[in-house]
C-alpha cells in the first residue's frame, strides 16, 4: 500500500534533473542529450527502475525476473517520455517556475503518512526504488515543476467558436447518430407461453406488468425495458424483429438461443446528426488537447533533444499493449439480463451468458 501511495504522489512519470555524477565510467553511454544536459544509461536505468516498481505495485504484481524481462521492452517508449519531461523542465525554468520547500515537505509528509506500523521510511523508499529521501525530494520537486509547466501551457491555449464550428463542419461523420429503436421484451421458454403473452396483450394487459410477472430475463423486473439501441447490439433474430416492428404493436414469438421473445418497440429514432451545442464542449476539449500536444512537440524541437535508443540494450520496437485483457472499455461486466438479450459481440459469442 505504501509503495502505491508513493507512486501516485508522483503524478507524472519520474523525471530527475541532475547532471551525471563526476567519474561516470566511459562505457556508460549518453542516451539523451538536450543542450548541456546529458542523461546517461545509468541515470536512465535508475528512473526506469522506479517506474517499473511503481507499475508492478499498482498492478499487484511481484517483480519477478520474468516480469522484469517483459517490462524491458518499454524502455524505448520511456526514453521518449523522458524527452518530453526534459523539455517541460526546461520550459518551467524558462518561465521561472519554482517549487517551494514547503510544497516538497507536504508531499513527502503525505508519503510518510502511508507507512504501516513498524515500517521504516527508508525501507519504503528502497522498496519503491529510491536511493534515499533526497532523491525522492528531487523527483517530487521536478514532477511538480512539470505539472505547473503543463498547466501554464494549457492556460494559454484558447479554442475559438469558429474553430469549433469548423471542426464540426469538417467531421460530420463523427457526430452521426444511427437509427435506433427503443423496446421492451418478455422472454419465455416456449412458443405456447409466448402465444399466451400475445393473447393477453391483445386483451389489454399491460406489457410492463406481464414482463415483471412472466419474463425469465431478470430485466423483466424493470418491465422488460431494454432502452434504445442501434443495430449490432442485439442477437440477430431479436434485432431483425425489433427493427422491422411497427411502433406500439407487439411482435413475436421471436426465437433466439435464450428462448422465445415477445417484443414491443415503443419509440423509433431516425438517423440524425448531433447538434453542435451537444458536442461543442467535447470538440473544444479535443482541440485543446491537440494544441497542447503540438505545443509540447514544439518545446521538444526547440530543446534540440537527441535520443539514442540503440544504447538502451534492448530492441527498439513498439511496447506491448498495456491495457488489461478481458475487460470491457468501461471495466464493467454486463448483468445477466443484458447478457441474455442484448450482446452480439461477434461470431461465436451469441451463446455467452445464456442458460447452461
Amino acid at each position: 500500500m505504501g509503495v502505491i501511495t508513493l507512486l501516485l504522489l508522483l503524478t507524472l512519470p519520474i523525471a530527475a534533473w541532475a547532471q551525471p555524477d563526476d567519474g561516470e565510467p566511459a562505457e556508460n553511454p549518453v542516451v539523451l542529450r538536450a543542450g548541456e544536459y546529458e542523461e546517461t544509461l545509468t541515470d536512465f536505468d535508475a528512473r526506469f527502475e522506479i517506474a517499473i516498481r511503481g507499475l508492478a505495485a499498482s498492478q499487484g504484481l511481484e517483480l519477478t525476473d520474468d516480469v522484469r524481462a517483459q517490462l524491458e521492452s518499454f524502455k524505448p517508449s520511456y526514453l521518449e517520455q523522458r524527452a518530453t519531461e526534459v523539455a517541460l523542465v526546461q520550459e518551467a525554468e524558462r518561465r521561472d517556475i519554482e517549487v517551494s520547500e514547503e510544497t516538497v515537505d507536504e508531499r513527502v509528509a503525505e508519503v510518510q503518512s502511508s507507512l504501516v506500523e513498524g515500517q521504516d521510511f527508508s525501507d519504503l523508499l528502497a522498496q519503491a526504488g529510491f536511493r534515499d529521501e533526497a532523491q525522492l525530494r528531487g523527483l517530487v520537486r521536478e514532477t511538480e515543476q512539470i505539472q505547473r509547466a503543463l498547466d501554464a501551457v494549457e492556460a494559454e491555449i484558447e479554442v475559438s467558436e469558429s474553430e469549433i464550428q469548423e471542426f464540426y463542419d469538417a467531421n460530420q461523420e463523427m457526430f452521426q447518430q444511427p437509427e435506433q429503436v427503443c423496446a421492451r421484451h418478455i422472454l419465455v421458454e416456449s412458443v405456447d407461453e409466448a402465444e399466451q403473452v400475445l393473447g393477453d396483450l391483445e386483451e389489454g394487459a399491460d406489457f410492463a406488468t406481464l414482463a415483471s410477472e412472466r419474463s425469465i430475463d431478470p430485466g423483466g423486473q424493470g418491465g422488460g425495458d431494454l432502452g434504445c439501441f442501434a443495430r449490432g447490439r442485439m442477437v440477430p433474430p431479436f434485432e431483425e424483429a425489433a427493427f422491422a416492428a411497427t411502433t406500439g404493436e407487439p411482435v413475436g414469438p421471436v426465437e433466439s438461443q435464450f428462448g422465445q421473445h415477445v417484443i414491443l418497440v415503443y419509440e423509433r429514432n431516425e438517423p440524425s446528426a448531433a447538434d453542435l451545442e451537444e458536442v461543442s464542449a467535447a470538440i473544444e476539449q479535443q482541440l485543446q488537447t491537440q494544441e497542447v500536444a503540438a505545443t509540447i512537440e514544439e518545446l521538444r524541437e526547440d530543446a534540440g533533444i537527441e535520443l539514442f535508443p540503440e544504447r538502451l540494450g534492448v530492441p527498439v520496437q513498439s511496447p506491448p499493449n498495456g491495457e488489461p485483457a478481458g475487460e470491457t472499455p468501461t471495466g464493467e461486466q454486463p448483468d445477466k439480463a443484458t447478457e441474455q438479450s442484448t450482446p452480439d459481440d461477434g461470431e461465436g459469442d451469441e451463446g455467452e451468458g445464456g442458460e447452461e
